[in-house]
Order: structure tokens, then sequence, then C-alpha cells
């Protein structure tokens, strides 16, 4: 009975901490949060990449965005950012 508090007790701490993926998000102009990380050593360049909630149908995908009073240029896009995602997707990423 004991061990079985001690399980409950560690899954319970697992649950309240969550762990992300990314560095922040933004919700674009359709509404749709955009999840990003932060591209080190290379300035003011972020990354979109899979966050906690899945991107569907059409996601437009800004070539700048504004976070904390800062612009960073979306330089590229994750090879997690759509797995596992089997839509059509139109993205407005430009080079």
């Amino acid at each position: 009975m004991n061990k079985f508090f001690v399980v409950v007790s560690m899954l319970s701490m697992l649950l309240a901490f969550q762990v992300k993926a990314y560095d922040f998000h933004v919700t674009n102009s359709d509404g749709v949060r955009i999840y990003y990380d932060f591209q080190s050593g290379s300035g003011n360049k972020v990354m979109v990449v899979e966050g906690t909630q899945p991107y569907s149908g059409i996601v437009n995908i800004p070539d700048s965005v504004l976070y904390d009073g800062t612009k960073y240029a979306v330089e590229t896009i994750g090879s997690r950012a759509y797995y596992f995602r089997y839509e059509w997707w139109l993205n407005n990423l430009r080079n």
C-alpha cells in the first residue's frame, strides 16, 4: 500500500509540471497559436516547432513575429512541427 502512494505521488508531480518543447507562442492573424524556439547563435531568428496544441487545417506562418518587444525573423519550420499531421498546409514563409 505504501508503494502505491509513492507511485501516485510521483505521477501527480509529473503531471503538475508541464514540459514545454517551445520557448514561446504567439497567436497569428487567423487566431492560430504558433509555437517558436529561439535559434541559438543566430541573433533574432526563430523556428516554428510543435507545441501543446496541434496545428490543423491551413496555418499561415508569418515571416516575422513580435515577442516581448523584440521582432524575430521566422527562419525555419522544425521537422516535428507538423509531425503526424496529414492535412494539406499553406505556409506563408518567405525566404
